[in-house]
């Protein structure tokens, strides 16, 4: 008698074949590969986890014919798999790969996959690697903008980190001891290359260039209210002076904690 689970499992496959695969799978050697690729993730599963890799063997004339007829065969057979775990309630700790490779040994319309698990502690280490080269990199794009705001009409502060919060509250990366400042009042966070200002105030009191703002993509010379205090954000050191209020305005800003340097 068929486990239930899996007899489960070949029905949700058949549906995601005559459904929203059914044009990958229109043919018989394509459903064979289908189906084989079904049962070896089913029977991958370890620990609760599925395989992460496949190798899908045929004859090479049946490799020839498969890849003139669908040149993307392989990331719409990962898509496949994604689905096939999704309805299932399988966990795969990353994005499947998928190879089609030549196999003279076998026979035409004979389809043969393999599946393989990942060590565990490289998938752990891959994880930790690419966080690091993410946040390096960040860290790198940051530094050569050279983005900083300008304060009193003549002090700096340098956005040396890809977050930092604004406001009354000793723990902001950039501190405005005045009462007209809330507590936390606004965030400038580094998103596609540009440095992003967001109002965090209950009652709006965040604008840029004279209009109030939810959030804004900042460019050099914009003017940020704080309530009433201005800042004026400004990228790289050898630009002209960027367009600020007048002297008597400016000079109402009080100074301010610079940011602190223990984060990367």
């Amino acid at each position: 008698m068929k486990n239930p689970r899996f007899s489960r499992f070949e029905t949700i496959a058949r549906r995601l074949v005559e459904g929203s695969f059914a044009r990958l799978f229109g043919r018989p050697l394509e459903q064979e590969i289908a189906t084989k690729l079904a049962h070896a993730v089913e029977d991958s599963q370890q620990n609760g986890r599925l395989a992460d890799d496949y190798l899908i063997q045929l004859h090479p004339a049946d490799l020839v014919t498969v890849q003139a007829q669908n040149a993307g065969l392989a990331g719409e057979l990962v898509s496949y798999i994604h689905q096939l775990a999704k309805q299932s309630g399988l966990r795969l700790a990353q994005s499947p790969s998928v190879v089609l490779k030549a196999n003279a040994a076998l026979r035409r319309q004979t389809v043969q996959v393999e599946a393989t698990h990942t060590p565990q502690l490289l998938l752990e280490e891959t994880a930790v690697s690419s966080r690091e080269q993410i946040n390096k990199a960040v860290a790198q794009a940051v530094q050569q903008k050279d983005a900083f705001l300008v304060l009193n009409g003549r002090s700096h502060v340098m956005l040396n980190k890809p977050v930092m919060n604004i406001g009354r509250l000793p723990e902001n990366d950039i501190v405005i001891d005045l009462p007209t400042v809330s507590r936390k009042h606004a965030q400038l966070r580094w998103r596609y290359g540009r440095f992003i200002l967001y109002d965090l105030s209950r009652r709006g009191r965040t604008k840029v260039n004279g209009r109030r703002v939810k959030e804004h993509l900042l460019q050099s010379g914009d003017v940020i209210s704080l309530s009433d205090v201005l800042l004026i954000y400004n990228e790289g050191h050898a630009q002209a002076t960027p367009r600020s209020a007048s002297r008597e305005t400016a000079d109402q800003i009080t100074l301010i904690k610079p940011p602190r340097r223990d984060e990367s």
